[in-house]
């Protein structure tokens, strides 16, 4: 069994707790040491027991052969790079590197209002921490699901309402860091959706926080040919969830791509030049 991060957070628990000298047997860090130093743990009934001596000895031989090294309890988290000084595997930190940051892109002026003046320009990426956002000055925000999508968007198709919001990519699985960026926005702030026109984008929708309206396009009969029939019948769980729900917040969505069972995705949308237009979120 590895010696994983929780393990080490147990560990250095245990450690820092000089008259502690038991463990619950049934706990994974005395699973590990049963399985991995027989020798240098005694059980007795459902704990695992120590003397000072021994307890002294099990850490001295875990710094040894593993490179243990206790964490201290003010530690701040870890990045990846920071977690190799601690112990040799990188995947053991607090922090992955989409958990703090985010990507970012704008089509008028936003980043500079959000205070990276320096940084940002018009239609070019930027992979910024969020320490760095001045999240008071953010207004608008579009959140696209795709990558390519996010590449590919412009202003000419979007509303022109949006001409200077925060375009910001969902993020494969939706990035931890991404849900960070919504929650610390100004509760005025409007946040947009981008998806597929499909089940499974219209789900996305209803899931993500914060959202008040998503992107549509305005035209959607000229996207009928580019609809992927195969991808809509996969979707029988994203179908089956949006026929139960009696008033979705974007019914006229749901409706249309149940009834002519649309599959379209953002590029299509996209590389056909569709007008894209808000439908508001309806709150109950």
């Amino acid at each position: 069994m590895a010696l994983t991060k929780q393990l080490i957070k147990a560990l250095s628990n245990f450690q820092q707790k000089p008259t502690k000298l038991s463990l619950p047997i049934q706990q994974r860090l005395s699973q590990y040491l049963i399985e991995e130093y027989p020798d240098l743990v005694r059980v007795r009934g459902q704990q695992l027991v120590f003397t000072t001596a021994e307890k002294h000895r099990l850490f001295a031989t875990l710094a040894k052969l593993e490179g243990y090294q206790p964490l201290l309890a003010d530690a701040q988290p870890t990045t990846r790079i920071q977690q190799v000084a601690i112990t040799a595997d990188e995947k053991q930190a607090d922090l992955s590197p989409n958990q703090t940051k985010v990507l970012l892109k704008t089509l008028g002026r936003a980043l500079t209002e959000a205070g990276l003046s320096e940084k940002a320009k018009e239609g070019v990426t930027h992979r910024i921490d969020l320490g760095s956002l001045d999240f008071a000055q953010i207004q608008q925000v579009v959140m696209v699901e795709n990558l390519e999508a996010f590449d590919a968007i412009e202003a000419k198709q979007l509303p022109s309402t949006l001409g200077d919001a925060i375009i910001l990519y969902k993020g494969d699985g939706f990035w931890a860091g991404t849900k960070r960026f919504l929650a610390m926005l100004h509760q005025d702030t409007q946040v947009v959706g981008y998806y597929d026109a499909d089940p499974s984008g219209l789900c996305m929708a209803l899931d993500t926080p914060r959202l008040n309206a998503i992107l549509w396009p305005a035209c959607l009969d000229e996207l009928q040919a580019y609809s992927k029939q195969a991808a809509y019948d996969k979707q029988a769980t994203a179908r089956q969830r949006l026929s139960r729900i009696a008033n979705s917040a974007w019914q006229s969505a749901v409706d249309q791509v149940l009834t002519q069972r649309l599959a379209i995705t953002q590029e299509a949308m996209l590389m056909h030049g569709s007008q894209l237009i808000l439908l508001p979120k309806a709150f109950e």
